[in-house]
């Protein structure tokens, strides 16, 4: 649930691994690259985005490409 993450970051390693904490302090879950299909820095965006602004979740149900469209005119980042 959207509302069980605390944090979402990128963990620098020897290839960068996306990181997720919930609220209850449990060893966050790390994700690379091959099993993101993405830049874990890109997601890690797109998650703290929908994470922070519930209201603009639904736009979730139009598909990835409306969802990261979204992020990038609301935050100006560009997401791939």
């Amino acid at each position: 649930m959207w509302d069980d993450i605390a944090d979402v970051g990128v963990v620098a390693a020897r290839a960068a691994k996306l990181s997720i904490a919930d609220v209850n302090g449990s060893h966050p879950v790390l994700a690379a690259m091959p099993s993101l299909g993405a830049d874990p820095n890109d997601v890690a965006v797109v998650l703290r985005f929908f994470r922070d602004h519930p209201d603009e979740r639904s736009v979730l149900t139009e598909g990835g490409e409306a969802a990261l469209r979204r992020v990038e005119r609301v935050w100006g980042k560009t997401v791939s």
